[in-house]
């Protein structure tokens, strides 16, 4: 199984979980059956599906990018983070 944080605000759209699991696969599948399990979760994506630029992903300690989520296979004991960009001034 694969580890997933929703952390900061993010874990609103996941019922108030820090973190879930998932079947190792591709990434973006991963993404795509967490959406399906919790319909605020698209709240993190445009109309085409595609994730928000505000949102940053973190595959194992490494930014991962939009481009790659269809290419990244999950493997056991992976973690995958979830986290919101935080800015100001």
């Amino acid at each position: 199984m694969v580890n997933i944080k929703l952390i900061f605000s993010l874990s609103k759209l996941v019922n108030n979980n820090k973190s879930i699991t998932v079947e190792k696969g591709k990434l973006g599948d991963a993404i795509r059956n967490i959406r399906d399990d919790y319909p605020k979760v698209s709240e993190l994506t445009d109309d085409n599906g595609r994730l928000l630029p505000n949102i940053n992903i973190i595959l194992n300690d490494k930014l991962i990018s939009e481009q790659d989520l269809s290419l990244i296979q999950l493997e056991s004991n992976d973690e995958v983070v979830f986290i919101p960009t935080i800015v100001g001034g």
